[in-house]
């Protein structure tokens, strides 16, 4: 070691005292290679953060050490987070410190690597790799029908108006593994007032790999008159949407109590579609009958009077709740000393039954 003007020699290099020298370190005391070091990182969930490493940038050398900027780059640099450097420029022997997080957009190994720009001559451009693995994480989703996604907690799904007692619409609903790890411990319970109008079929399966779906069917049974309500609550191992809840409701209509000169459906020509119902009057000679009016089907009653009594009065519905007659409902096509006949107004559609009766 010997000195000689304004140079220092040691082993056989020399270093002036105009040269400044980075040193990348971590932790403390613990020098990285430039080009040549890969910094890991824990696994991490994606769409969480990994724990901070610090690094330590160190000026080694006799002259000040400017303009120090941090960046990222690489192919996945977005999953990685950088601080800027506590200072910009350090003085022969000074340090300054910059943190980096993994914070993964996807799963798999991602890779980036850190750019240390500064003044040193021939380490202006420092780099350091970086590496972590982004853990896929599950995401429910649920739609009914197929192609019709729901949001939780969304729309309620109506299943119609039923009769009490009777069975209903069903409907189906499917569930899709929308992430990148398995969506597991599925199971599908009925909160609500109405939990019990509604039967739910079990899972097909209660575990799925990304991509993969399963169905379940649920089908209204109204144990009362008037709108029912519930709502299914769909569990899994998706953290961020927790229980799924869906809200489900339909309308129980009151069973009609008819003699037996009530008529209990309409003729098969009606296709299953309309049902005539009698009230409690013992009537006979009833029948119904669909006429066919411009392309259009229409439920009519024929009732026979007996002696010296009234017959009543002829009313429609299209829910067994809501019931209505005279003119803007209905058209009287025959009453004389032995006949009334009354047709529905309202035309039959495959959407929609229609019910007549008198009362």
């Amino acid at each position: 070691l010997r000195f000689s003007d304004d140079r220092i020699w040691l082993d056989g290099v020399s270093m002036p005292e105009t040269t400044q020298e980075i040193s990348v370190q971590k932790p403390v005391g613990v020098e990285h290679v430039d080009r040549k070091t890969t910094v890991n990182f824990a696994d991490t969930t994606k769409g969480s953060n990994s724990k901070v490493q610090t690094f330590t940038i160190k000026n080694r050398g006799k002259a000040a050490l400017t303009d120090i900027r941090v960046s990222l780059t690489g192919s996945h640099k977005k999953d990685f987070l950088v601080s800027a450097p506590a200072v910009k420029n350090l003085a022969p022997g000074r340090s300054t410190t910059f943190k980096v997080m993994f914070a993964p957009t996807g799963a798999g190994v991602r890779k980036a690597g850190i750019r240390i720009r500064s003044n040193d001559v021939d380490e202006g451009n420092f780099a350091i790799g970086l590496k972590g693995n982004g853990m896929g994480i599950p995401e429910i989703a649920v739609s009914q029908p197929t192609g019709n996604k729901l949001s939780d907690n969304g729309v309620v799904r109506n299943f119609g108006i039923t009769q009490v007692g009777s069975i209903g619409a069903s409907k189906t609903f499917k569930i899709l593994n929308s992430g990148d790890a398995v969506l597991k411990n599925l199971s599908v319970s009925k909160v609500g007032k109405g939990k019990l109008d509604f039967n739910v079929s079990p899972l097909e399966v209660t575990s799925l790999a990304p991509g993969e779906t399963t169905t379940f069917k649920v089908t209204f049974k109204p144990s009362e008159k008037n709108e029912r309500q519930a709502v299914l609550s769909i569990l899994s191992n998706d953290k961020k949407t927790g229980a799924f809840d869906i809200k489900i409701s339909g309308t129980g209509a009151p069973k009609i109590k008819a003699t037996a000169a009530s008529v209990a459906a309409a003729s098969p020509a009606a296709g299953g579609i309309v049902e005539a119902v009698l009230g409690n009057q013992t009537v006979a000679g009833t029948s119904t009958a669909v006429e066919v009016i411009g392309g259009r089907k229409y439920l009519s009653l024929t009732v026979a009077k007996a002696a010296g009594m009234y017959p009543g009065t002829v009313e429609v519905s299209s829910n067994l709740l809501d019931w209505y007659s005279g003119d803007q409902h209905t058209t009287v096509l025959v009453d004389d000393a032995t006949t009334l006949k009354v047709r529905d107004n309202t035309p039959v559609t495959p959407d929609a039954k229609r019910h007549i009766r008198l009362k």
